[in-house]
C-alpha cells in the first residue's frame, strides 16, 4: 500500500501545479516575447510593450492570491519578465530553480526573508515558497530549446510578523 505524501511534500506539489496553471495561460504572450528579447538589451527589454501587457495580467490573475512575486527566464536563464522590474534583463542561469525546471524537473523552495520586494510592496519577516516551472505546451518536447520557465512566489506569515497592503 502506498502512503500518501508528506504535508509539506503534497503542498509544494500544490504550489507548482498552480505555478504550472498560471505560466500556461500566459504561455502566448510570453512566447513572442521570448523571440525578440533575445536581441534586446537590459533597458530595451524593460520598455517592450509586451512587458506592460503582460504585467497587468499578472497583476490581475493575482490579485486576492498570496502570490508575491512572478517571473519568466529565457532558456538562458535571463530574466524577460518580473513584477519587479528590477530584475528584468539579469542573468539567473545559475539558480538552482531554473536549472531544475531547465532539466524538467519542478522544483520548490522554501526560505525565510526578512525583507522581500513584492508587486509595489515590501514584505518583511516571512517564509516565501519559490516554485520553477518549465512552460511548455503539449506538443513541445521536453527540451531546454522549446521550455521557457517560470518562477511563482508565495509568501506565508510568520508569528508575530504584519502584513499590511
Amino acid at each position: 500500500m502506498r502512503r500518501p505524501p508528506e504535508p509539506r511534500a503534497r503542498y509544494h506539489a500544490q504550489i507548482e501545479a498552480q505555478t504550472q496553471s498560471f505560466a500556461n495561460t500566459l504561455l502566448p504572450a510570453f512566447r513572442e516575447l521570448a523571440k525578440t528579447a533575445k536581441i534586446l538589451d537590459m533597458d530595451a527589454l524593460k520598455r517592450h510593450p509586451l512587458i506592460a501587457s503582460i504585467d497587468l495580467h499578472v497583476r490581475s490573475a493575482m490579485q486576492n492570491t498570496r502570490v508575491v512575486k512572478v517571473k519568466f527566464y529565457d532558456t538562458q536563464g535571463r530574466t524577460i519578465f518580473s513584477t519587479d522590474a528590477t530584475q528584468i534583463g539579469r542573468d539567473y542561469r545559475d539558480n538552482a530553480g531554473f536549472i531544475s525546471a531547465l532539466e524538467g524537473h519542478p522544483l520548490s523552495e522554501l526560505t525565510h526573508r526578512d525583507r522581500f520586494s513584492a508587486f509595489d510592496r515590501e514584505i518583511v519577516d516571512r517564509d516565501v515558497l519559490s516554485s520553477y516551472v518549465a512552460m511548455r505546451t503539449a506538443n513541445d518536447a521536453p527540451s531546454p530549446e522549446t521550455t521557457q520557465h517560470a518562477q511563482l512566489s508565495k509568501s506565508r506569515r510568520i508569528a508575530g510578523a504584519d502584513f499590511k497592503r
